[in-house]
């Protein structure tokens, strides 16, 4: 069998309404995504035949914000999510700090841009101009301080009348200490069966993390109708 070659061509368009490039959902409503094409021709002698791949990746932008009463671990989970670390000392957020991550979902990269809000008490100093625009949100507690999940609930109702119904997960933080918790399994089995999606985390120890950022990115992509590559 005689050797095969391989070349490599790379080329990338920008979505628009007059770009010929339509993924087979035939959605295009990912404002402003940016689309890469690869191909991977093969040339061989083998019965004259060519092997083409071909895929399409598409970049997206996501706002979401971090949620929660002072003191909860919000500014401690986006740390361990973006950066890998940990300090046990508490920093308190002034204003807004923004981060940014990127993550890949299916034929997605998105580039998650972390708002983490002020951590004063959110019930009296939430600034609906820094919440406009996010897709979705992160709303956090602190398992050892049974007043913070009353808080957060009173946030979830303060941010949906601002955004709408977007996609939000509720993690109850700092489960490294769980036996310090004031918070029972009955809260959480309460709040989902209200349709809530809540998690257990650990931004000590990384526990369950970067699966709720993930799988808040995830939802976001679905909610958008991302076109998918073909495969």
């Amino acid at each position: 069998m005689p050797a095969l070659s391989c070349r490599f061509v790379q080329s990338t368009c920008r979505w628009t309404r007059t770009n010929h490039l339509i993924p087979r959902s035939g959605k295009a409503h990912a404002r402003g995504a940016t689309f890469t094409s690869k191909r991977m021709i093969i040339n061989g002698d083998c019965d004259q035949k060519s092997v083409i791949r071909s895929s399409l990746i598409m970049l997206i932008q996501k706002k979401i914000c971090v949620i929660g009463e002072f003191g909860v671990g919000k500014t401690s989970l986006i740390s361990r999510y973006v950066d890998s670390i940990f300090s046990d000392k508490y920093h308190t957020t002034v204003g807004v700090k923004i981060d940014k991550k990127q993550c890949q979902i299916g034929d997605a990269l998105v580039n998650l841009v972390i708002w983490d809000l002020a951590g004063e008490s959110h019930l009296r100093t939430l600034n609906p101009a820094q919440v406009r625009g996010a897709s979705g949100f992160l709303l956090v507690a602190d398992g050892t301080r049974a007043d913070t999940i009353d808080i957060a609930i009173a946030l979830q109702r303060k941010v949906s009348e601002i955004l709408g119904p977007v996609p939000f997960i509720f993690a109850i933080n700092k489960q490294d200490i769980v036996e310090q918790w004031r918070v029972g399994p009955e809260v959480a089995d309460a709040l989902r069966q209200r349709g809530w999606d809540v998690r257990y985390s650990s931004a000590k120890t990384g526990a369950g993390v970067e699966q709720m950022f993930l799988d808040l990115a995830s939802r976001l992509i679905d909610r958008e109708g991302a076109p998918h590559a073909e495969s």
